[in-house]
């Protein structure tokens, strides 16, 4: 497994500092007291720690929660190099520490259209037009495949200059767009004769404030990071000599990626190898767990090819806990611990049979618009533009099946449009939506999600027909008293919450609807869990005492047990951690279910194909 991270460098008594600590680390073999190397390439910008039994360095023997916590507290002046991020490729006894991609990046495109412009070439450009549904060419780029302009690959067609016009909508032009600007990686990005609405251009924002541009509001321009304006300004008119239809384009692009993808699975099949999973904002994976129980109930082998998670406590979490790496994989894997804009899909170094994620709900949700104040999804300072990163992902690995969950208002956002829109006219799925429930899937909460399908237009299959008529439990619970632990009723853990029930009588005299969620073992239901159930709030469920006013929280294992999910994820968790790893997680048995579903889908699609057992028969 190789394992990727981004890695902030700091300052800690006036030494730069790399601090590096937990799984991730003793899966490599740099358990606590492993002796090592570090071999320090200024000059190339490459720092690689090596396993040495005589090395003068040793891995710091650390606990956490009372389990074994290796630390690498790496000081070094010569980290400066690196400038304040650092990615780490972490491998069986070997750590690799390299520059960003997205600061090289940045350094190519600044000194590309430098040179262009000391040289007196022609400055390449772009246009994409949203009124005439055109990709508008300068000279130059006349003998480059259409395509190419869209498949995010380092080796892809470049240009300094990319120019929008006419109105951008929420459909799969907005993510072509989006694919074109990380492809071509311009200098600048001129959005002066394009008209675009405030939760589209936050989405925007937040990815071109990703790859390092700066975005100037009085001249309606992207530029790159070292640039100017002025630098900039002089070649922002038009020049095209070729002008491309968009849904020419895409209906070439759609049929190839079609054909690879059901190729490439067809001969898995064939060969008897194993389906590659991704899963992305993977947490501790419960999502991703969840999907590949349901896989192998249908028989379809499977393994976890990559993940991707920005939380580095999650991170740790689910390469510690999850069952996904257990299982013998024939490919390479990759864990990757960063945020997904920064994730570097320029290689095509992932290609997968089926993705799952849980695209982030911060911005989407009830509660979360009203805490953030945001008028959409979009502008969420964080999580607005993640879907045109999940987007991104679909296009470098290619799926025959691509799965994602979200709370349910987010089918009318701006970013599900998008993805749907996108998924149809431009990767060629058709698109499966439903509300799944957990009370219909054997939970005590009652937590209801959107899960979205993409099932590859080349199936030719009825869907409908493949779903399971039954799930499987994890636990079998009538009523609370069931999912309870052992915990005596004098536990110090019960508490009076008087700031609650003074809340909830303010309330009631105001003739407001706030009411304390305070339940007794013979509940049925349970409200919904969030990620900051630790903090105490007033509209989450709690354990009433049975003779005093008291009540408690519930226990992680209690938590975990309300929405049917193993206990193994929060082995080893202070309370704070697993309540937050478990309060954003799915359902489990819903989504073992879609699992299931989607591996007897994939089963039937293929059912023509003679596997090897059937061969040797």
């Amino acid at each position: 497994m190789i394992k990727i991270l981004e890695k902030t460098i700091s300052m800690h008594r006036n030494k730069l500092r790399v601090f590096l600590d937990g799984k991730y680390l003793s899966t490599a073999g740099f358990s606590g007291g492993a002796s090592f190397t570090l071999n320090a390439d200024v000059e190339n910008k490459r720092f690689k720690i090596v396993l040495d039994k005589l090395g003068p360095r040793s891995v710091t023997n650390s606990k956490r929660n009372g389990n074994p916590r290796p630390v690498i507290d790496l000081k070094a002046d010569e980290l400066s190099c690196f400038g304040d991020q650092v990615k780490v490729l972490i491998t069986n006894g070997e750590i690799l520490f390299v520059e960003m991609h997205t600061e090289v990046e940045i350094n190519e495109r600044e000194s590309r259209f430098i040179e262009n412009g000391n040289t007196g070439q022609s400055i390449s450009k772009v246009c994409y037009d949203f009124d005439t549904r055109t990709l508008d060419m300068s000279k130059g780029l006349e003998n480059e495949e259409p395509e190419r302009f869209f498949n995010l690959q380092k080796s892809g067609v470049k240009a300094e200059i990319i120019n929008f016009s006419g109105e951008v909508q929420a459909n799969h032009d907005f993510y072509l767009s989006c694919a074109l600007i990380k492809t071509l990686q311009p200098a600048a990005l001129n959005l002066t004769e394009a008209k675009i609405g405030e939760s589209l251009l936050a989405a925007l924002t937040h990815s071109m404030n990703a790859m390092g541009y700066h975005y100037s509001e009085d001249h309606k321009t992207f530029i790159s990071r070292g640039l100017s304006h002025a630098q900039v300004a002089e070649y922002l008119q038009h020049e095209y000599t070729l002008f491309h239809k968009i849904d020419h384009l895409l209906g070439n692009w759609r049929k190839a990626r079609i054909k690879e993808r059901f190729t490439r699975a067809s001969r898995k099949i064939a060969e008897g190898k194993q389906f590659a999973v991704t899963g992305l904002f993977h947490g501790f994976g419960v999502l991703c767990s969840s999907v590949a129980e349901g896989l192998s109930r249908s028989g379809l082998s499977h393994f976890q090819k990559a993940v991707v998670e920005i939380n580095e406590k999650y991170f740790n979490v689910s390469l510690e806990n999850n069952p996904i790496w257990e299982a013998k994989a024939e490919e390479e894997q990759f864990a990757i611990c960063m945020p997904i804009q920064n994730v570097d899909v320029s290689r095509n170094a992932v290609l997968s049979e089926i993705n799952t994620a849980g695209i982030p709900c911060e911005g989407s949700s009830i509660s979360g618009r009203s805490k953030n104040k945001n008028a959409s999804a979009e502008m969420h300072s964080v999580t607005g533009g993640c879907f045109i990163d999940w987007l991104h992902w679909q296009n470098v690995t290619n799926p025959i099946i691509t799965q994602f969950e979200n709370v349910v208002p987010y089918k009318s956002s701006l970013s599900y449009a998008i993805i749907k829109d996108t998924l149809t006219q431009v990767f060629g799925y058709e698109v499966v939506d439903m509300t799944v429930k957990g009370e219909d899937f054997g939970a005590l909460e009652h937590r209801n999600r959107l899960c979205c399908i993409g099932f590859c237009q080349s199936l030719s299959i009825d869907y409908s027909e493949c779903q399971p008529a039954q799930f499987q439990p994890t636990y079998v619970h009538r009523t609370l008293g069931d999912a309870l632990e052992d915990i005596p009723q004098s536990d110090p853990s019960y508490k009076a919450y008087t700031y609650l029930i003074d809340k909830q009588e303010r309330d009631i005299k105001a003739g407001k609807g706030f009411r304390l969620q305070w339940l007794d073992a013979q509940a049925e239901k349970v409200g919904v869990i969030g990620k900051g159930y630790q903090k105490a709030r007033g509209t989450e469920p709690y354990l009433q005492h049975k003779t005093e006013k008291l009540a408690r929280l519930f226990t992680p294992i209690e938590h975990c047990r309300v929405k049917q999910i193993p206990e193994v994820f929060v082995r080893g968790c202070s309370l704070t951690l697993a309540n937050e790893g478990i309060g954003q997680s799915v359902i489990y048995t819903a989504f073992s279910w879609v699992g299931e579903w989607v591996g007897a889908c994939i089963n039937q699609a293929f059912s023509t194909i003679e596997k090897p057992n059937q061969l040797a028969a």
